[in-house]
């Protein structure tokens, strides 16, 4: 697979590679904010199939949060084409 060109398409790399994705390591490790529109692209305008599961955990304040873990659940080899096609 070719080096991501804009966002959308490195959060599908991540997704393929990595297997999840969350809004901190969206933020710490590429630089993307606003993960949930990325996703939202990846799966309105690309249709994939990304689930959302709910980590629940606790703030450093002892308050209860949760926060969403990211993952592709459309097959590798489709997923590979509209990278592809995202990575142009």
């Amino acid at each position: 697979m070719k080096k991501p060109k804009n966002q959308t398409a490195e959060v599908l790399y991540l997704l393929i590679t990595q297997k999840s994705i969350t809004v901190k390591s969206a933020m710490n490790d590429i630089g993307i904010l606003n993960l949930s529109a990325r996703i939202s692209d990846l799966r309105l305008k690309h249709n994939l199939i990304i689930e959302c599961r709910k980590i629940n955990t606790k703030n450093k304040f002892g308050r209860d949060i949760s926060y969403g873990n990211f993952f592709l659940i459309t097959k590798k080899s489709i997923s590979n084409k509209v990278y592809n096609n995202i990575n142009k």
